[in-house]
């Protein structure tokens, strides 16, 4: 997985360790970032967190946390 440093994007990547954070939405730092995965040599790494957090990183599962912290309100 590749994101920029946005939102809370980072930490669902970052933590995890599901992939490439790069700093700045830019084509050239993307590019660099796409080289990096590829390079690292840490694709299995990657596909074995995202296989291990998926559920946990699911669109399900952020929805469900906002409708429960709605309910909190």
């Amino acid at each position: 997985m590749l994101t920029t440093d946005v939102g809370g994007l980072k930490e669902a990547v970052e933590e995890p360790g599901t992939g490439i954070v790069v700093d700045y939405p830019d084509s050239s730092v993307v590019a660099d970032g796409i080289l990096r995965f590829f390079t690292e040599g840490r694709q299995e790494e990657y596909i074995a967190n995202i296989e291990k957090h998926k559920q946990q990183l699911s669109w399900n599962s952020f929805a469900n946390k906002l409708i429960d912290f709605y309910n909190t309100l």
